[in-house]
C-alpha cells in the first residue's frame, strides 16, 4: 500500500471505532471528550500575549538581547530613547565641523 493509502485506511478505520464507542456508550464519550477539552485547556491558563518583536523572534542568549534587557532593567521600558535633533550652522549637516559637533555631542 502507498503511504497515502495507509493513512486514509488508518483515519478511517480510526473514525469507525470512534463511531462504534459513541454509538454504544454516548455518555462516556462525552466524558471522555470532555477531559481531553479540559486537559487541552489547561495549557491556555499559561498562555500571554506578546506583541514586541524582540521577545518573539531574537535568541535569548545573544548580546543584543542581553544588552537590550540590561537597558531596559535599569532605564525602564520608554526610558532610554534618547534622541538628538541637530542643524547645521553652515547648511550641510554633513560637513566636517557639524559632523565633529555631533561627534561631541554624542560623547
Amino acid at each position: 500500500m502507498m503511504p497515502q493509502q495507509r493513512l486514509q485506511h488508518a483515519l478511517a478505520s480510526s473514525f469507525t471505532k470512534w463511531g462504534r464507542l459513541v454509538a454504544r456508550r454516548p455518555l462516556r464519550a462525552l466524558f471522555v471528550s470532555l477531559a481531553v477539552y479540559l486537559a487541552l485547556c489547561v495549557g491556555l491558563l499559561r498562555l500571554t500575549p506578546e506583541n514586541r518583536s524582540s521577545f518573539l523572534w531574537v535568541p535569548t542568549d545573544s548580546k543584543s538581547y542581553q544588552d537590550w534587557r540590561y537597558v531596559e532593567d535599569n532605564f525602564g521600558v520608554e526610558g532610554h530613547n534618547m534622541l538628538l535633533y541637530a542643524r547645521a550652522k553652515s547648511g550641510n549637516i554633513f560637513d566636517l565641523e557639524s559632523v565633529s559637533e555631533l561627534l561631541k555631542a554624542h560623547e
